[in-house]
């Protein structure tokens, strides 16, 4: 068994991470031109609602590959995207501003490993103690 308590000092080992990465327990995605954004459209916002305007319903995590290539030893680009994070449409229209999903499907030299968060996470706080003694 391999263990490692994560902090800010001792960050998770890259061959740890990689253990997660080989077990395609996420979803892998093309970084074909307009994939990304597609796969986000139909996977984060499920609804008319959601779709008009725009925005992530759920938080995701995926990773995107170099297209014609396959598996992490080729390089790839580990997602967490977080509800609320702006897609917009499910094709990006002629003459639109270059966005972070854009820049997501950007070419992933060959053995590259990169991590990259959209959005911010919704965080809960710890609920309160019960002062009353049972």
């Amino acid at each position: 068994m391999q263990a490692h308590t994560l902090s800010d000092a001792a960050p998770l080992p890259q061959r740890m991470f990689w253990s997660f990465i080989n077990a395609h327990t996420t979803d892998e995605i093309s970084n074909y031109p307009g994939a990304v954004r597609q796969y986000l459209y139909n996977q984060t916002m499920p609804n008319k609602k959601s779709r008009a305007i725009g925005k992530a319903e759920q938080d995701i995590a995926f990773a995107i590959y170099q297209h014609g290539r396959y598996g992490p030893q080729n390089g790839y680009r580990f997602c967490v995207l977080h509800k609320g994070y702006f897609i917009g449409a499910e094709e990006k229209k002629e003459g639109e501003a270059e966005d972070d999903i854009d820049k997501l499907e950007k070419d992933i030299p060959q053995g590259h490993e990169e991590m990259v968060v959209l959005g911010e996470p919704t965080l809960f706080a710890d609920p309160p103690e019960d002062d009353e003694e049972n």
